[in-house]
């Protein structure tokens, strides 16, 4: 204790006594106060590395290693679309058991995972079914080009344009068909346009115009799933390929029966405003037949207009 301190107890102890002790108190409750604060902050620190979230990177990549894009992915109540990576990011997750579910571009799939909290990565191969492709009835307008070969036989070609509900024109081999409404034109090569109306002009409109729905809807009706369970086929998903300007999934069925071998193949748009929709299928037996049809120009304007 101070000397000056000390003479001013001795004058008057009682009060210095009692000053001493306050201030004495406000030290030792300062740092009582100061440890709960510390305490405090240290619990909330804790609480707040707790349970956390997840983040959960997706990547979707089909049978050949190519990247899948406008996959949906979600898991959690949380969801996002994959890249042209392939890769969708899901943030803010509940670590846990989730289920990641896969859709879009022909896929329908479904996946149980366990994330932690922190950063968690899962890559998943699908291939998407040709079941899925979409249907040309959804079209407004369409080109198809078809050529037949044959070593018994002559090459025929086939190129048409068809607008949904307005008719269609066809050139098959040198004669050139124009079906509207009700009538139909047709001009061989070297001669005169003739018309063709009435009943028998409307039959065959019918005809022309849905030639081509007649040509696409079978290839609607493939599926993985059926071409794997016919005996002796084998049936895959090939690298993509470019098909009439689009990306395109590919999707090969082979079978053999005696000493032919059959190949089917479909080239899928893979992405875009015409996903799923076929562009290109061919059929080959051996090196004795061969027929390939594309489907382009989709819901491009076609004028259509009477010749005579």
């Amino acid at each position: 204790m101070a000397a000056s301190e000390r003479r001013r107890e001795e004058r008057c102890p009682v009060v210095c006594r009692r000053e001493r002790y306050a201030l004495l108190s406000r030290r030792r409750a300062g740092t009582a106060l100061a440890s709960v604060l510390a305490v405090c902050l240290l619990l909330g620190v804790l609480a707040g590395c707790g349970p956390g979230k997840a983040t959960i990177k997706v990547t979707v990549k089909d049978g050949a290693g190519g990247a899948l894009a406008n996959i949906a992915v979600s898991a959690g109540g949380v969801s996002a679309t994959t890249d042209a990576s392939g890769v969708a990011t899901l943030k803010d997750v509940a670590p846990g058991q989730v289920t990641v579910k896969l859709s879009g571009g022909g896929i329908s799939e479904e996946k149980i995972e366990t994330v932690k909290a922190g950063d968690n990565t899962l890559a998943y191969t699908v291939s998407p079914g040709i079941g899925a492709m979409r249907s040309t009835d959804e079209l407004q307008s369409m080109r198809l080009r078809m050529r037949y070969e044959s070593v018994s036989a002559d090459t025929a070609v086939l190129e048409g344009e068809v607008v949904k509900g307005q008719g269609a024109k066809w050139r098959i081999d040198d004669v050139e068909i124009i079906a509207i409404g009700s009538a139909v034109y047709i001009r061989p090569s070297g001669h005169k346009w003739e018309k063709f109306d009435g009943e028998v002009g409307q039959l065959m409109a019918d005809a022309y115009i849905s030639l081509a729905e007649v040509y696409v809807t079978e290839f609607n009706t493939f599926d993985t799933r059926f071409a794997s369970a016919m005996a002796g086929v084998t049936a895959k998903w090939l690298a993509r390929e470019e098909a009439n300007g689009y990306n395109c999934n590919v999707f090969e069925v082979k079978w053999v029966i005696g000493p032919d071998t059959f190949t089917y193949k479909l080239h899928v748009i893979a992405s875009g405003e015409f996903a799923n929709y076929m562009t290109r299928y061919t059929w080959n037996r051996g090196d004795s037949e061969k027929f390939q049809m594309d489907v382009d120009n989709l819901n491009k304007p076609v004028e259509l207009k009477a010749p005579i």
